[in-house]
């Protein structure tokens, strides 16, 4: 009898753990009909662009957004970079050599995706 549940146990734990998602297995990339974001002096930015290479990991987000009036921002760059905690809170700065660095600590990720707030 107790060999039959050790076997059903783990026949179910081994089960179980396929219906788990890993935070490794939740990385991205931006969609490619939702990628600008609006900035009062900005203008449009792209993060979905074919060159922007932008990857979104439970741990950072990585890659290059485009402005039109301003060029590429660098959201890992060397002394900086922005950080995405598991729950989707974001942290840490972009750079952008002609608008300066971009604060992304008031910036959160929901579980649809959706990135939500201000970056400054």
């Amino acid at each position: 009898m107790l060999n039959k549940f050790l076997k059903f146990a783990f026949l179910f734990i081994f089960l179980v753990s396929f219906g788990l998602a890993l935070a490794s297995e939740t990385n991205g990339t931006v969609d490619s009909t939702y990628k600008y974001a609006w900035g009062e002096n900005l203008g449009w930015l792209n993060f979905g662009c074919t060159e922007c290479d932008v990857a979104i990991t439970d741990t950072a987000i990585t890659g290059y957004a485009w402005s039109r009036q301003f060029g590429w921002i660098n959201l890992a760059p060397t002394n900086g970079g922005v950080t995405n905690t598991s729950s989707g809170t974001l942290s840490g700065r972009a750079w952008g050599s002609n608008v300066g660095w971009i604060d992304f600590s008031a910036v959160t990720i929901n579980t649809s995706g959706e990135f939500l707030g201000y970056a400054t």
